[in-house]
């Protein structure tokens, strides 16, 4: 994208984007900041929408020419890459007699540095409607914003029959959220604004240190996070980025640097017309005329997406309605062919991002589970076969869910916060193929957001983005291409024993890493340590080419002499079901074979045992490295080396009385894959629960 010098004073925590396309303008709008503008065909960001020319212009007869009674000329701005308009300049008079008349931009205030051309308008002598003058078929963007004047020789005949602009193109407020159908731009939600603020009792003057008011907040409701009375006070005016004034005097506990909120009326949705991206409908005030309410008062619009002919379908957190319209969106009885439909089935969504269109089918999420809609259906809830407590998701972070696509893969994924996760780390994944759930995919790394992107092959997959804490940096990476989590095809190896290290960094006893471009910047490394097992992955910040200088701090132990780092390390795994081949009768599990098939290439096997349902592994075992099996005193996980020469492996399970017993198979490292061919659990037969050996 070229240099420019607008800006969203955003953050995906505080004022997220959101944007959408339609033909070759992209829309970029955070509800705080004035929307922009995406020039997909220069790849320059502008402002969405051009304010109208000010005072300045003239008009002044000359020679002979077509031009003859009464008439009033004024112009207008235009972008001829997007094809926006603005709205005319006042109006300037003349009375040439048989004339040519030279119109003068001249002193008019600078135009937006988006302004390719000026149109000229005119009225016939003595009438009211503005008719284009410099435009037809052969000139249809005017004259060239470099050139000053332009020269006026149309007869009334000949400008009778040119089509007339709108009066009024007017722009829409600064709405949080837009999506796009068919050739139209929808914007909606809550303007939403949480800064830190200070106010005394009986004052109505608000303070900030974080900044960032502006024009839009005017109107908008505020209240402090403290306050438990439900007050809310409206905003009269700003005075300038720190500092504003409400509609009535503060009546509350005087606060110092206090979160605020600061929202608008959440249920109002605009549109743009046909073919006009930045032209939000026509009003004789200059406002925006294509506006509609959806819901209740107080309902907020949480998410969108275009289902073309169907219209649009948009979500509160309990409550989807279908916008539904074939020619305009305006509601019936407006002149318009519009309707709002109320969808009874009570969905919705959790967050701007947890609705999603694929194949024709729209996906959603929402408190109750992941729901599925087919065109002209009503959705119905496909998330039983998930498991798992879906209420104890972090549903306070639900605007960070969102919903991936992968074409290569035929799967769509779910990607939610766990408890205590304020970014996801981990994906339900629901096969199109089967129409089921295949598992679930877990990073070491947080997913702060989420996009489509095609791979070498023209294919769709699904690619999220990671930023470092107190790192501007954001790193972007695909899913399920390539066989490490972003380590560069030139490290070796990719498994490492560390020599020694700090809480932020690692030397290996032997590595070769990149020390050009990027290097090894945004990519994980997974510590495994030899005390213990326990394992702890961090984000490599820096390195040299035979250490990592430069690592996020390790929150436990540092890296020591002894220790395993994995550069890259992709989390892979598969729980069995619950063992119990006789549920009337308590076993005793000896032990478990595990058939491998061999293969020298293919990365270690973790196995870890759970026994009656327990959420923590069994660690109770001793050491033992022998026949392709290494298990460290005390820990709960088994490794497999599937490249020794054998195929069958003995995990013992210590001889436990229990109900039943479950198996993980997981591993971190880069590579092959292993392949299990059987697990055989060996118990004693006839064994009998006897209390004084319980275990």
């Amino acid at each position: 994208m070229a240099a420019t010098s607008y800006n969203l004073a955003t953050g995906l925590s505080a004022h997220p984007p959101s944007m959408a396309q339609v033909g070759d303008v992209g829309l970029i709008c955070n509800g705080l900041d004035a929307n922009q503008c995406l020039d997909l065909r220069t790849g320059q960001l502008k402002t969405f929408g051009i304010a109208k020319p000010g005072s300045g212009t003239t008009a002044t007869p000359g020679a002979a020419g077509n031009v003859d009674g009464d008439v009033a000329y004024r112009i207008r701005w235009k972008d001829a890459s997007t094809g926006a308009i603005s709205l005319p300049s006042n109006a300037v008079s003349a009375s040439p007699s048989d004339q040519e008349v030279t119109i003068n931009k001249g002193s008019v205030a600078a135009p937006d540095s988006r302004v390719t051309h000026w149109i000229v308008e005119r009225t016939t002598d003595g009438g009211e409607h503005y008719h284009r003058v410099n435009v037809d078929e052969s000139n249809p963007d005017g004259t060239a914003i470099g050139t000053g004047t332009y020269v006026d020789d149309v007869a009334d005949s000949t400008l009778r029959n040119r089509t007339i602009y709108p009066e009024n193109q007017a722009q829409p407020d600064r709405y949080p959220l837009c999506v796009a159908n068919d050739r139209r731009f929808f914007m909606f939600g809550s303007t939403k604004h949480r800064p830190s603020c200070s106010v005394t009792n009986g004052s109505a003057a608000v303070s900030s240190s974080d900044g960032g008011f502006n024009s839009s907040l005017v109107g908008k409701d505020l209240a402090f996070d403290e306050d438990t009375d439900g007050k809310t006070y409206k905003i009269a005016s700003v005075t300038d980025a720190d500092s504003l004034t409400l509609a009535e005097n503060y009546a509350g506990v005087t606060k110092s640097a206090k979160t605020v909120n600061i929202a608008g009326p959440g249920n109002e949705v605009v549109w743009s017309e046909a073919f006009a991206a930045e032209a939000f409908g026509e009003n004789v005030l200059g406002k925006v005329g294509n506006k509609v309410t959806v819901g209740d008062a107080g309902e907020d619009l949480l998410c969108g997406v275009g289902l073309g002919s169907e219209g649009v379908l948009l979500a509160s957190a309990d409550r989807l309605y279908l916008f539904s319209y074939r020619i305009n969106p305006k509601l019936q009885g407006l002149g318009g062919d519009g309707r709002m439909i109320p969808q009874p089935v009570f969905r919705g969504a959790a967050g701007r991002n947890c609705m999603r269109v694929i194949d024709a089918v729209t996906f959603g999420i929402d408190r109750e589970g992941v729901w599925m809609r087919a065109p002209g259906g009503q959705p119905k809830e496909i998330g039983a076969g998930i498991g798992g407590d879906w209420s104890a998701l972090n549903w306070a972070e639900g605007e960070a869910f969102w919903i991936g696509y992968d074409a290569a893969e035929k799967r769509v994924l779910f990607w939610v916060c766990e408890s205590g996760e304020s970014y996801p780390k981990k994906a339900y994944v629901w096969s199109l193929d089967g129409n089921r759930w295949t598992g679930t995919v877990e990073l070491p790394l947080a997913a702060t957001a989420g996009c489509d992107l095609p791979d070498l092959l023209g294919l769709s997959r699904c690619a999220f983005f990671t930023e470092p804490s107190g790192n501007a940096d954001a790193y972007l990476w695909f899913l399920g291409i390539g066989n490490s989590f972003g380590a560069d095809p030139t490290v070796t190896p990719l498994k490492l024993t560390v020599e020694s290290g700090t809480a932020t960094s690692i030397t290996p006893t032997a590595g070769t890493f990149p020390t050009t471009g990027d290097k090894l910047k945004g990519v994980p490394v997974t510590l495994i340590r030899a005390a213990d097992g326990s394992m702890e992955t961090q984000v490599i910040e820096d390195n040299s080419a035979s250490a990592l200088s430069n690592i996020s701090t390790f929150a436990g132990d540092a890296p020591t002499n002894g220790d395993t780092a994995i550069i890259g390390a992709i989390p892979c795994g598969w729980r069995t079901k619950r063992f119990n081949p006789e549920p009337t009768r308590k076993k005793k599990f000896k032990r478990v074979y595990v058939l491998l098939s061999e293969d020298d290439d293919a990365v270690d096997l973790m196995v870890r045992v759970y026994y009656d349902g327990k959420a923590a592994a069994w660690n109770e075992r001793v050491a033992l490295a022998e026949d392709g099996v290494s298990i460290t005193a005390g820990e709960a996980a088994v490794t497999l080396d599937p490249g020794a020469d054998q195929n069958r492996y003995y995990v013992p399970l210590g001889a436990k009385w229990a109900d039943d017993v479950q198996l993980e198979f997981y591993s971190y490292e880069s590579g092959a894959a292993w392949q299990i061919q059987a697990v055989a659990i060996e118990y004693e037969l006839d064994g009998k629960r006897d209390p004084s050996k319980a275990a």
